[in-house]
């Protein structure tokens, strides 16, 4: 019981961790994407905004100042009249610092240009002809092995407020890039190593959280199995007495050989529960024996089927069954014979006067279940749909009217079910109200 629920606890702590940890990575791997961007568009914007229109007409040079200063004295009609053509403009340093530019008249054709290698320079020429004047730099990716990144930006070229064409230039930002791939490498890396750690820290929590709780369970366990083991040396003290009592009382003393009867059938109910306490004690502490034994469980039916009938008949229930010869299985006869007089006496129990018991034993055709099918179908009550998901849990009642009637104190069910699961078996329910109950074991 608590390995499952470990596990439960490991599978939700490790989810949590390992949520965490693909947030972060994303986080990380998200920032740096757009700090990366961020950071080189605004360079590449401001040094292009930097980029005068006079930057064009003069060098920096001594002459080229003086001569600035005496065209100065122009007038605005001349200076624009005097503008050369594209080609004869001078390429301003910033410009000169980017690897690849190429510059245009204003008919869009290709004046001058640079680049280290034409290959690349005639991919980033047709990745030109789709940016748009003025637009924000973007990034272009060049299908290479590996993959070439350039951030290129296109800006219009004007001298005196006049446009003569427009430039654009590209930087090769491929390392970057490749460094933000090798990131997401080691983020994906650590994000399968981080599940792995996850797994096994949640393992170690949820451990340690069981802890307390174990403890507390098995103290009450242990509670439990010493108060039962000792109910059971007075039960039976009383028993013997209610035994002696009855063969003591004269027949005509009828009040009296009543409420012994009563003493003697309250201590034999108080009997069977503390066994069934017991039992439950001995399944959650793994104490059962394991020494399971190929045995012929086709006879030990009959047998039991055998000791019911008089039961049956006492209570007008005509008890059938259908066995199947000669069937055997592997398991603990005493557990198992449990099972059966459990499914058998409630099916006895909760079954209408002149109503049936039909019990078959035969092989499962079933391709998940392999083995042995047994079926105790009876006419008696039923039960509603929506309480069958309940009746195997402990001390879990379907009315206290019914059970006032009946007895029983809701572990029969309970303690089948735990049989049948160590086992490896299965068991199922199908019920009707007014209609019956049939129960399905498979071992």
């Amino acid at each position: 019981m608590f390995k499952r629920l470990q596990l439960k606890m490991t599978l939700y702590y490790s989810l949590i961790l390992i949520t965490v940890l693909a947030a972060t990575n994303l986080s990380i791997y998200y920032v740096m994407v757009n700090y990366n961007n961020y950071q080189m568009s605004t360079e590449i914007s401001r040094m292009l905004d930097s980029i005068t229109g006079s930057e064009w007409l003069y060098d920096s040079s001594e002459e080229n100042k003086k001569n600035s200063e005496s065209d100065a004295e122009n007038d605005d009609a001349t200076k624009h009249s005097l503008l050369p053509a594209v080609k004869d403009l001078i390429i301003p340093q910033t410009l000169k610092t980017f690897s690849v530019y190429m510059i245009y008249d204003q008919t869009g054709q290709l004046i001058t240009w640079k680049s280290d290698n034409t290959l690349i320079f005639d991919k980033l020429l047709k990745k030109s002809a789709e940016l748009s004047v003025s637009e924000a730099p973007s990034i272009a990716t060049l299908s290479e092995e590996p993959s070439l990144y350039y951030l290129m930006a296109k800006m219009p070229l004007i001298i005196e407020g006049q446009s003569l064409g427009y430039y654009t230039v590209a930087r090769d930002v491929t390392t970057a890039y490749q460094t933000l791939n090798n990131l997401s490498k080691i983020l994906v890396i650590s994000l399968f190593a981080g599940v792995f750690i996850a797994a096994l820290l949640g393992y170690l929590i949820a451990g340690r959280s069981l802890k307390p709780v174990k403890a507390a369970y098995a103290s009450k366990q242990e509670f439990l199995a010493n108060a039962a083991h000792e109910l059971k040396t007075p039960l039976s003290v009383i028993l013997l007495s209610t035994e002696t009592l009855e063969g003591e009382i004269s027949p005509e003393y009828s009040f009296q050989k009543q409420v012994v009867a009563d003493i003697e059938d309250e201590a034999q109910k108080m009997n069977h529960l503390v066994s069934q306490l017991l039992f439950l004690s001995r399944t959650d502490s793994q104490s059962i024996s394991d020494t399971y034994e190929y045995f012929n469980i086709s006879e030990m039916i009959e047998k039991e089927i055998t000791a019911y009938n008089k039961i049956a008949r006492t209570k007008g229930v005509a008890l059938t069954h259908l066995i199947t010869p000669g069937l055997k299985v592997k398991g603990d006869r005493k557990q198992l014979i449990s099972v059966i007089s459990i499914l058998l006496d409630n099916a006895i129990k909760y079954s209408k006067e002149n109503g049936s018991v039909d019990v078959t034993l035969e092989k499962s055709h079933d391709a998940k279940n392999q083995g042995i099918k047994l079926t105790v179908k009876d006419t008696g009550i039923g039960m509603p749909e929506a309480e069958l998901k309940h009746i195997f849990e402990r001390f879990y009642r379907l009315e206290s009217s019914r059970s006032k009637e009946t007895g029983g104190y809701g572990l029969g069910l309970a303690i089948a079910k735990e049989i049948v699961d160590q086992h490896k078996g299965s068991i199922q329910v199908d019920s009707l109200e007014k209609v019956g109950t049939t129960f399905i074991v498979y071992i």
